[in-house]
């Protein structure tokens, strides 16, 4: 599934996620939903999802790989697997470790920021574009 840039609202990740279902033709599997989301989010996925829509525990959605590593633990340990090639993560708002688009115009020897208050002002808005809203 490919991501599109910009902020994705429940109902319309609800959507995508069918349209990708009736794609694939396949019989409906679950949705395994993990990271950090408030819990209006929270409540909005598990309206719109139903049954189909599973969450990883608050205290496990961190942003930590060791999180995913032991979700697949638990599935292995209940005779579930999954083929490692054929997941494919969907993100709500871009990962943090992904290149900066304002780091690389400094790079390629744009004027940095004027102080640190109009940076800091650049750093929220980066976040708060990618970020889920409802």
């Amino acid at each position: 599934m490919h991501r599109r840039a910009g902020i994705t609202a429940p109902p319309q990740l609800v959507e995508r996620l069918r349209a990708n279902d009736s794609q694939r033709a396949a019989e409906q599997q679950p949705y395994l939903l993990c990271g950090e989301m408030k819990a209006p989010t929270r409540q909005s996925l598990r309206a719109l999802l139903g049954e189909r829509g599973h969450f990883a525990p608050v205290q496990a959605s961190s942003r930590r790989a060791s999180t995913l590593a032991l979700l697949a633990q638990q599935r292995l340990r209940m005779g579930q697997h999954d083929d490692p090639l054929a997941l494919e993560p969907l993100y709500l708002r871009r990962p943090s470790i992904t290149k900066s688009t304002r780091k690389q115009a400094l790079l390629a020897g744009a004027a940095p920021a004027e102080n640190e208050a109009t940076q800091a002002v650049q750093d929220t808005t980066e976040r708060e574009k990618g970020a889920l809203r409802h």
